[in-house]
């Protein structure tokens, strides 16, 4: 189940599926859900600690454009 998560959808029928199975197993979908979460959250912390000017730089670059996005709404 967690290796199906991480594939990416080619098609109407494989994305069909994936639901299915999600709906089907829905403690085995919550929890590769939660493992890719970890991870991903492991990755950003590595990068922020091992380039914080550059992890700053986005984080303004992001608030920036978010703040631009928002006044135009």
């Amino acid at each position: 189940m967690a290796n199906r998560i991480s594939k990416q959808i080619n098609s109407p029928k494989q994305a069909s599926e994936l639901i299915s199975d999600a709906i089907e197993h829905p403690a085995e979908t919550a929890e590769a859900a939660l493992g890719q979460a970890k991870r991903v959250a492991a990755r950003l912390e590595n990068f922020v600690t091992g380039r914080p000017a550059m992890a700053l730089g986005v984080a303004i670059a992001a608030g920036i454009a978010l703040g631009w996005w928002v006044k135009r709404k």
